[in-house]
Parts: C-alpha cells; sequence; structure tokens
C-alpha cells in the first residue's frame, strides 16, 4: 500500500522511490508534471488504483483517509474531489468550461494572470484549502512585488470567478475571494500620458525585438492584446487599413482602423516570417511584456505608467493635433461618444499649455 508515481512520458506506474522510470528510464527526480496515483488493497485482498493528480499531498491525503476506512471496516468512499490541487481544478475543468464564454483577448489575459502568479501561488494547494487568509495573503504579496492595485485587482477577479466555478461544482461551500473589497484604483484624472520626447526616450531604450510592437502602439492607439495576436490576412498595406473581428474588440464589433504613414513604416520594416505580424522567435504572438516594457521606462528615466498609458498617450497626440472627438472615437473603437469625452481633460491641458505661451508686457510694477 502506497504512492505510484506515472510516468509522463510511458504512462508507467513507478514507486516514487525510483529515480528513473522503470519501463523506458526517464528521469522522474527531474521530471516536471507527474500524476500521483494510490495502491491499495481493498477488504477483498484485491489491489486497487486510484489516480488522483498532480498534486502529491492530495493523494498523501487520499492514501491516508483509503487506510483509516480500511482499518475501521467501513466501505471504501470514491475519491473526493476536494482533494483536487488548484492547478488541477483549473486545466481539467475550470479552463474548458471558461474558454468557451470569453473573447479571446481576455482568456489569454487569463492565462498569463494563471502562469505567472495564480499557479505558483495556489497551483499544489488543494481548492478546498484555499481560504480568505491565504487570498488576502496573496494579495497583499503582489503589492509588496510592485504591482499596482488595479493589476491585483484583475487577478483576484480572475481567481474569484475560478472559485466560483468551483462552488458550482460543489468542491467549495463558498468562495473565500468573493468578499474582498476593491482596492482603490487610480482615477481616470490620474491617467498618465508621454511627451513627444518622453516616447523618444522610451523607444530607445526598447530592445529591438520588440521596439516596433510598443511603436506601432503608440502610432494606432490599439489595445496590446490586439497588436499582439494581430496577424498579417488582417493588415491591407493597398488600402491602408487594419481589421479587428468583433470577437477581438472590447464592444463585440468589428473594428476597421486606418493606417497612418508612421503605422505603415512600422509595418513595412517587419518580416513575414510568421502568419503574426509582430511574433516572438518562435513564431506565436508574446505572452507577456510588462518586464521589457517597464526596464525601458527605468532606463530612460520615465516614471512608471500602465501599458495601457501608451492608448491615452495616442489620444492626447491625436487631440493636440486637432483631431475631433467624433474622430477618436472611431480610432479608439469605442462605442459611445462618451467613451471618447472622456479625454476632454486632456484637450484642457494642451489648452492650457498654449494660453501659457501668452506672456504679460514688462511694466515698471
Amino acid at each position: 500500500m502506497g504512492l505510484l508515481v506515472e510516468c509522463p512520458n510511458c504512462k508507467t506506474r513507478n514507486s516514487p522511490r525510483k529515480e528513473l522510470c522503470r519501463k523506458c528510464g526517464l528521469n522522474l527526480k527531474k521530471t516536471p508534471h507527474k500524476v500521483y496515483w494510490i495502491e491499495y488493497y481493498d477488504h477483498e485482498k484485491r489491489r486497487r488504483r486510484e489516480r488522483v493528480g498532480p498534486n502529491k499531498r492530495a493523494a498523501e491525503l487520499r492514501l491516508a483517509e483509503v487506510k483509516r476506512e480500511l482499518a475501521e471496516g467501513r466501505v471504501i468512499r470514491p475519491l473526493r474531489q476536494n482533494l483536487i490541487s488548484f492547478s488541477d481544478f483549473w486545466e481539467t475543468l475550470y479552463w474548458p468550461w471558461t474558454r468557451t464564454l470569453n473573447r479571446p483577448g481576455w482568456l489569454r489575459r487569463k492565462e498569463i494572470i494563471y502562469r505567472l502568479y495564480l499557479k505558483p501561488e495556489f497551483g499544489n494547494s488543494p481548492v478546498s484549502a484555499i481560504t480568505r487568509v491565504s487570498v488576502e495573503s496573496f494579495r497583499q504579496k503582489r503589492l509588496q512585488q510592485g504591482a499596482s492595485p488595479a493589476e491585483v485587482n484583475r487577478e483576484i477577479a480572475v481567481l474569484r470567478h475560478a472559485l466560483n466555478y468551483a462552488v458550482n461544482l460543489e468542491l467549495l461551500s463558498s468562495n473565500p475571494a468573493s468578499r474582498l473589497g476593491a482596492l482603490k484604483e487610480k482615477g481616470e484624472d490620474a491617467w498618465q500620458v508621454l511627451s513627444k520626447e518622453e516616447a523618444a526616450r522610451f523607444l530607445n531604450a526598447l530592445p529591438d525585438d520588440v521596439r516596433p510592437i510598443f511603436e506601432f502602439a503608440l502610432a494606432t492607439g490599439l489595445r496590446m492584446g490586439n497588436i499582439l495576436n494581430l496577424r498579417w490576412k488582417q493588415v491591407d498595406l493597398k488600402q491602408r487599413r487594419l481589421t479587428i473581428p468583433g470577437a477581438e474588440t472590447k464592444s463585440g464589433k468589428p473594428l476597421i482602423l486606418p493606417l497612418s504613414d508612421w503605422a505603415v513604416r512600422t509595418l513595412q520594416k517587419q518580416k513575414r516570417s510568421s502568419e503574426y505580424v509582430f511574433p516572438n522567435p518562435g513564431g506565436k504572438p508574446y505572452s507577456d511584456l510588462r518586464k521589457s516594457f517597464h526596464k525601458a521606462l527605468e532606463k530612460a528615466g520615465l516614471p512608471r505608467i500602465r501599458m495601457h498609458d501608451l492608448r491615452h498617450t495616442f489620444a492626447s497626440w491625436a487631440i493636440q493635433a486637432g483631431v475631433d472627438f467624433r474622430i477618436l472615437k472611431e480610432l479608439l473603437g469605442h462605442s459611445t461618444l462618451d467613451m471618447a469625452l472622456r479625454y476632454t481633460h486632456l484637450d484642457h491641458q494642451h489648452l492650457l499649455l498654449q494660453v501659457n505661451r501668452i506672456k504679460p508686457p514688462t511694466t515698471d510694477k
């Protein structure tokens, strides 16, 4: 009676004391993504094996439960789902369900949040072991790591949605993240935009492989998710326009944007080595550019801003160039004029800058 480790390569079940798989020779000690089983003999002395999942602690708990039931002469109950680890729950239950509900851009963001933050923190814990205290501890840790309140709120929102599904499946009696109030975020009046001089310093501080991505963001005002997933088939250089399908826009409606001279020059410099316009070295979209983004800001001597502020910068430059709010609405893909009118304060800042150029005459007093 004991634990078994399933080889990820040949699926042979091995003793956890074995370093190498007894069938294919794979080094199990250095191999991630192992699956744990338990083996025992029931009341009738028949050998039984149960697949528990990638969580070793959950397998140990299940084995202890079986031993207790055998010792007490009770019928061995089926594996309780509340021993499932968070990573096993996410990858086998939650993710197949949620990917049918969300737009590709939001799914990609969820995937990044899970891989970078939620899995390292909660992945090996049983879902039933996640408490309000552990969620709040995670939130404070992220703030100490330098994440903005807005970023942390999005991460908690993703965790909360996943745990709501766990409640629906009766893996949890209640959602430990449901009563945590949102952190206060910066208001719209705290938007930060770059001047042309600051933007030049920022672009010059970027690595050559990702600079075109941020340059295109400043040239078009597109959301970063749309840029990273942009394919050549969406670009028409002859007609100087690009198309974002409704499935990838926030409004759910297709977006057709004109391409400025600056945007066209940026695209013309890109090699068509992939179906994606701005691929990583492997030919796929970049998953997360925040590290490169913040390093470039620091190198350029600029304050820490959000990646989404590049979109606000584009809007600010458009207003300074005299673009009407109704045109700005179309360029940003907003569904209503009210959304574009949020940038009225940027227009006022520009007017204030211009009026301050009028100097008073020199007088004796």
